[in-house]
């Protein structure tokens, strides 16, 4: 029996049961096979279950809709008992079930449908695992529409202009090292070099994924509005874009007009463990880029764009939209979104110790005891705070 429990189920995943439980006891056009009455019971009660699993959970209007093709398909097992199953009967149960599989699309359950779900909290500010799983693909194809893509209002913003400039003072080694200490050792993007000496990034992650060549699908993948012209269209004020180029450094990701067109449009960095392309024009920009490598050829050589503002890995950091990139000339670090301010806290209160150790070995004093900061010298620590 289906356990009603689950909170991961859409109307996809039923009716994809369904119809392995109809193949799986030979109801379709081929399979005119007897069942034993046990076998036909199993089935009615396992799609009986499924169905009434959808109403329980009212995943939306199109599942109430798509409820009464299944009902049937169950209620015909569960009615013909110890009898065979009529030829006719089994193929019209399989042209209903095909029908209504291929009008299904995967569907988010109802916001009240997942605020009742015990161990779900999900608000509009931050998406769980169980949110972007369920905005994925269920086919392997280019995103090839907005609506494939996370909308833009639905990915977290906390980046505050009080936390942008608390941000923007703090070097990218202390919050490396405020992560370090929550145990996320996997957040500079390493190997990443900055175009520009001495610059400073601090904006909001929007993500651009790349996938490897493959030439009987590239002009599938970089037709039309692909996801590289998607995601520079819809960025916005303080965004910063991070590409996914699986650390492929023979191949352009980003020339100078795409990175004009986003820069135009609000965006304050470009990240890409790939290669820039053009880049002394983008140089020219004047704007924060970290880059892995430079490459006169465009993404075409190796790379097909795929996807957008979907969580990707770049540099070997995982990225999900919303994070917090900050960069300076060591590099650039992701912060996830969840945990910045606290992490912007710790980081600011970090340097004003660091700051009282650097004072004191200017003096002559010897680090020990003041770097780090040892509760003997706290005192010490202390008074001088309160001059400051």
């Amino acid at each position: 029996m289906v356990n009603l429990a689950r909170s991961d189920v859409t109307l996809h995943n039923v009716v994809t049961c369904c119809q392995r439980v109809v193949i799986a006891n030979r109801i379709e056009a081929k399979g005119l096979a007897k069942m034993t009455s046990a076998r036909r019971h199993d089935a009615a009660t396992q799609m009986t279950g499924l169905v009434e699993l959808l109403r329980l959970n009212e995943i939306g209007s199109v599942g109430q809709k798509a409820m009464a093709p299944l009902g049937t398909i169950a209620a015909s097992v569960a009615k013909v008992g110890p009898a065979h199953i009529e030829k006719d009967r089994r193929l019209a149960s399989v042209v209903r079930l095909r029908a209504v599989t291929a009008k299904v699309k995967p569907l988010e359950l109802a916001p009240q449908v997942v605020a009742d779900r015990p161990g779900i909290n999900v608000t509009s500010k931050q998406r769980t695992h169980h949110e972007w799983s369920s905005v994925r693909s269920t086919h392997w194809s280019p995103r090839s529409n907005q609506g494939d893509a996370v909308n833009p209002v639905d990915i977290p913003n906390v980046l505050s202009e009080q936390l942008r400039d608390k941000l923007s003072s703090l070097a990218v080694a202390t919050i490396t090292h405020q992560l370090q200490g929550r145990g996320i050792q996997h957040a500079f993007l390493s190997g990443l070099r900055p175009l520009l000496p001495r610059q400073r990034l601090v904006g909001r992650a929007r993500t651009l994924r790349y996938v490897a060549l493959r030439e009987d699908r590239v002009s599938e993948f970089s037709a039309g509005q692909n996801a590289q012209r998607r995601i520079v269209e819809a960025v916005t004020n303080g965004d910063v874009i991070v590409i996914e180029a699986r650390d492929v450094h023979d191949a352009g990701t980003v020339g100078d007009i795409y990175a004009l067109r986003a820069f135009h449009l609000g965006a304050v960095g470009i990240i890409t463990d790939g290669a820039l392309r053009d880049t002394e024009a983008i140089a020219e920009l004047g704007k924060p880029v970290y880059h892995r490598a430079s490459h006169g050829s465009t993404w075409g050589r190796r790379h097909m764009p795929f996807s957008h503002d979907e969580p990707i890995t770049c540099a070997g950091v995982f990225v999900e939209p919303g994070d917090i990139i900050v960069g300076d000339t060591d590099g650039a670090v992701v912060i996830p979104h969840a945990i910045a301010v606290e992490v912007a806290a710790d980081a600011e209160a970090q340097e004003h110790r660091e700051a009282f150790a650097i004072e004191r070995v200017r003096a002559g004093e010897s680090p020990k005891g003041i770097f780090p900061l040892s509760e003997e010298r706290r005192p010490d620590y202390e008074a001088w705070s309160e001059q400051q």
